[in-house]
């Protein structure tokens, strides 16, 4: 249900900078999303996958991981960790970005809109979740690792210090993102707002992305059987 002391469903007033840069970081995020689906997944991927049962159980598994978020004690609900940050960068390390980035949108969709959030904050979620993953991305084809729908891959000991670069990329470009979307919304100094949640977001990534190549190890195994 919608928190109704939750202002960030207002929208934004037109012009004002909270509202520009909310649109430009959604114009560049949601077409990121559509060159990575149109260009990176062919009617033979996209059959390949949903004939796949490993596919579904995965997705499943980030549907559910991020409606149950992760609460700590002392932490408010916003401040939870989501278990489908695993599944989704398991994915991207598994079959690429076309694949993390579609099914990191429908889980994503799926929340907000079951939580009747506003249509901005479903669209910029959207969109800033896709720009994480193609920073990841982007880090994994720096180290050569080019991972297909039809040609799944699984990380070894030797790569698993390009592995936690582009964990780091994800969570460099997501904590940023957020982090300046607060700062506009509430109107506090970009520092303090950084300085704040760091060490919280921090160690929750890093427990959530550590725990993806396991993911990828245990898919890899389950086809095999």
């Amino acid at each position: 249900m919608r928190d109704p002391s939750d202002t960030r469903d207002i929208g934004p007033r037109i012009g004002s900078p909270f509202w520009i840069y909310l649109t430009v970081v959604t114009v560049a995020g949601l077409g990121a999303l559509l060159v990575a689906l149109l260009r990176g997944l062919s009617l033979a991927d996209l059959h390949g996958l949903v004939s796949h049962e490993l596919f579904w159980v995965l997705a499943g598994l980030s549907v559910l991981g991020e409606l149950k978020p992760i609460v700590t004690p002392g932490k408010s609900r916003p401040d939870a960790g989501v278990a489908s940050v695993t599944f989704c960068f398991a994915a991207l390390l598994y079959w690429g970005l076309p694949v993390a980035a579609g099914l990191r949108a429908i889980t994503t969709l799926f929340a907000d809109l079951s939580g009747r959030k506003a249509p901005h904050r479903c669209a910029f979620n959207v969109a800033q979740l896709t720009l994480s993953l193609a920073a990841a991305a982007a880090v994994l084809a720096a180290g050569r690792i080019h991972p297909l729908p039809l040609r799944p891959w699984v990380p070894t000991g030797g790569e698993l210090g390009t592995v936690g670069l582009a964990a780091l990329a994800y969570f460099t470009v997501n904590f940023l993102l957020v982090g300046m979307a607060v700062t506009l919304h509430e109107r506090t100094p970009l520092r303090v707002t950084l300085r704040r949640a760091l060490p919280y977001q921090a160690l929750v990534s890093l427990a959530l992305l550590s725990a993806a190549p396991l993911v990828v190890v245990v898919m890899s195994r389950s086809v095999l059987l």
